[in-house]
């Protein structure tokens, strides 16, 4: 009985997997075709930032939770950074919104902003344990 139920987990597992990779690629193109209308722009979030890079210029996606912020008070937030390799001297950037806001009601903030770009991770990352 044990057995099926963790076959029946993994079966809809990977059907939302295969959802959500979809989905994934969606954002990914929009992100591309986006860069192309506005090059290098300096607005937008991380996603928009990161995603034209990996597709132009390889490297690596490096997922964490952002610091202090929710969906709605509960969910997680993922940020994204962009590495060029893994390696001590690899070059690491990232988005940083040029004046945070941490009000609860200005939503879209979370999608577009203006940004500037940071070489560093400050401080200790998130965990994912504290969901």
């Amino acid at each position: 009985m044990r057995r099926l139920a963790h076959a029946l987990l993994a079966v809809f597992g990977t059907v939302a997997w295969l959802v959500a990779y979809a989905c994934m690629q969606v954002v990914f193109w929009l992100a591309v075709l986006g860069d192309k209308v506005l090059p290098d722009a300096r607005v937008g979030n991380c996603w928009t930032f990161v995603c034209p890079r990996v597709i132009r210029l390889g490297g690596y996606m490096v997922i964490r939770p952002v610091r202090r912020a929710r969906f709605f008070g509960i969910g997680i937030v993922p940020h994204v950074l962009w590495l060029r390799s893994i390696s001590p001297d690899s070059t690491l950037l990232q988005t940083e919104p040029v004046d945070r806001y941490t009000g609860r009601w200005k939503f879209w903030r979370f999608f577009y902003f203006d940004f500037q770009l940071k070489s560093s991770e400050a401080g200790r990352p998130s965990s994912w344990g504290d969901l």
